[in-house]
C-alpha cells in the first residue's frame, strides 16, 4: 500500500524518502489508491500551504478516471523529466501519451515552479496550464527566482509584475530578502532602488547581506543612511551586514527613529540596540568602529548603551563597554591611539 499525500510528504521533508520515491507515492493515486485521508475535501491548512506540488497531484489524481500502471510510468518519467529542467523530454512524453491517459499539466507546472525549471513552466503554460493557479503561484513563491525563470514569470505577466509598476515594486522590495541573482535582474530591468524601499524593506524579515553588498557597489552607502539597516542588523546580531555597512563609512553612532516612531520618543543607536538584545558579537564590532557606550538616546531613564547594561544586568557586555569607555579618556591607550 503506498503513503497517502500527507504521510509521502512528511516522509519527504524528514528525508526518509528521496523526490523520486515521492513522486511515486503520490502518482500511484492514479491508478486509484485511495487512502482514508483522500476522502477528506481538503488538507491540512498548513499543508495546503506548505506542499504546493501535493496539492496538485492531489487535485488531478482524485479528479482523473483510474489509468493503467503502464502509465503511472509515464507519468514518473515526465515529471522526472521537468525535474531536470529538460522540456524537451517533457514535450516528448506528453506527445506519446496516449487518448485517456491522465495528463497532469497544472501539477506539472507546479512541479517546474517549485524548482525553478524554467523552461519547463513555460512549456506548460505555452501547452494550457496557468502561473495565476493557487498551487503554482504558492510554488512561485517558495522558489529561488532566478533570472531564467523570472523571465517567463515577466513574459507571461504573474502577478501583474509586468502591467503594474506597483507589483513590480513589490517584487523588487521582496527580492532583497531572498538574494543577489534576483535583484539583480530587477536592476537589469530598469528598477530603482532608494532610501524609502530600504526604509520599507527594513521592517520585514532580514535583508540578505550580498544584497547590501550589491547595493553598496552600485548606489554607495549613502543609500543606507537614516534606513534603521544598521540598526536592524545590530538588534538581530548580523555582525556580516554590520561589518560591511561600517567598513563603508556608516556612522556608527547614527541616530534613527524606531518604525513606531512617535514625536519625544528615543532614537537608537545600532550599538543600544545590539545591548539590548544581548549580541555580545555585534557590540565587540560597533566598538571597534568607534561607537559610543554614553551616546544619549533620550534625555533620562536607561538612556545610554552602558547604562541600559548596567541597568538590566548584562554584566559582560556592561564590562566591555566600561573599557571602552575607560580606553576613550583623555591619556588612555585607546584603540584609535595605536594605529
Amino acid at each position: 500500500m503506498s503513503l497517502c499525500f500527507d504521510e509521502a510528504y512528511q516522509a519527504l521533508k524528514s528525508n526518509r524518502i528521496s523526490e523520486e520515491q515521492y513522486l511515486h507515492e503520490v502518482l500511484a493515486h492514479f491508478c486509484g489508491i485511495r487512502h482514508p485521508a483522500d476522502e477528506k475535501a481538503t488538507r491540512p491548512w498548513e499543508l495546503r500551504i506548505n506542499d504546493p506540488v501535493g496539492n496538485a497531484i492531489r487535485e488531478a489524481a482524485l479528479s482523473s478516471p483510474h489509468s493503467r500502471p503502464e502509465s503511472i510510468d509515464q507519468l514518473e518519467k515526465l515529471f522526472a523529466s521537468a525535474l531536470k529542467d529538460d522540456a524537451d523530454a517533457v514535450r516528448t512524453i506528453v506527445s506519446q501519451l496516449g487518448h485517456g491517459q491522465p495528463l497532469p499539466l497544472q501539477a506539472i507546472a507546479t512541479f517546474a515552479a517549485l524548482h525553478s525549471d524554467a523552461e519547463v513552466l513555460r512549456l506548460c503554460v505555452q501547452l494550457g496550464a496557468t502561473l495565476e493557479d493557487r498551487n503554482t503561484s504558492i510554488a512561485l513563491e517558495f522558489a529561488a527566482r532566478g533570472p531564467a525563470l523570472l523571465d517567463v514569470l515577466y513574459q507571461y505577466d504573474w502577478r501583474d509584475m509586468k502591467t503594474s509598476s506597483l507589483a513590480f515594486h513589490r517584487m523588487l522590495e521582496w527580492s532583497l530578502h531572498t538574494g543577489p541573482q534576483e535583484l539583480q535582474w530587477f536592476l537589469d530591468h530598469d528598477a530603482e532602488v532608494d532610501r524609502e524601499l530600504i526604509r520599507h524593506a527594513v521592517h520585514g524579515a532580514p535583508l540578505k547581506t550580498a544584497c547590501v553588498e550589491l547595493l553598496l557597489h552600485r548606489y554607495g552607502v549613502k543609500l543606507f543612511k537614516g534606513t534603521r539597516l544598521l540598526q536592524n542588523a545590530a538588534k538581530r546580531g548580523n555582525t556580516d551586514t554590520i561589518r560591511l555597512l561600517l567598513e563603508a563609512g556608516l556612522d556608527a553612532d547614527e541616530l534613527v527613529p524606531p518604525p513606531t516612531h512617535d514625536d519625544g520618543e528615543c532614537e537608537f543607536t545600532a550599538l543600544y540596540e545590539a545591548v539590548y538584545k544581548q549580541h555580545e558579537e555585534a557590540v565587540k564590532l560597533l566598538l571597534q568602529h568607534g561607537a559610543d557606550p554614553e551616546k544619549q538616546i533620550c534625555i533620562d531613564g536607561l538612556n545610554t548603551p552602558l547604562k541600559l547594561a548596567e541597568g538590566h544586568g548584562f554584566a559582560s557586555i556592561a564590562a566591555l563597554l566600561h573599557r571602552s569607555v575607560e580606553k576613550g579618556k583623555p591619556g588612555s591607550r585607546s584603540w584609535t591611539s595605536r594605529l
